[in-house]
């Protein structure tokens, strides 16, 4: 399941960075961001499947072209 990778890498970045590991949660935050998608009726490109913005955001839930005002 698509929505299954950005919740589970969210907390577990979370988990890498409460325990000091900076450089592991940075780790997994370039191999998350930088994944790609093809399912059966959508593909996303690298920084498309999880498009966090950057290494202190990183929801668990993702609207697409929604934002903030």
């Amino acid at each position: 399941n698509a929505d299954a990778v950005p919740l589970y890498a969210k907390i577990s970045t979370l988990k890498l960075k409460n325990a000091g590991k900076i450089d592991e949660a940075r780790a997994l935050f370039d191999r998350v961001t930088n994944m790609a998608w093809e399912g059966k009726q959508r593909t996303y490109a690298a920084r498309e499947a999880v498009p966090w913005a950057n290494f202190q955001q990183t929801p668990q839930i993702w609207v697409r072209d929604l934002r903030s005002q």
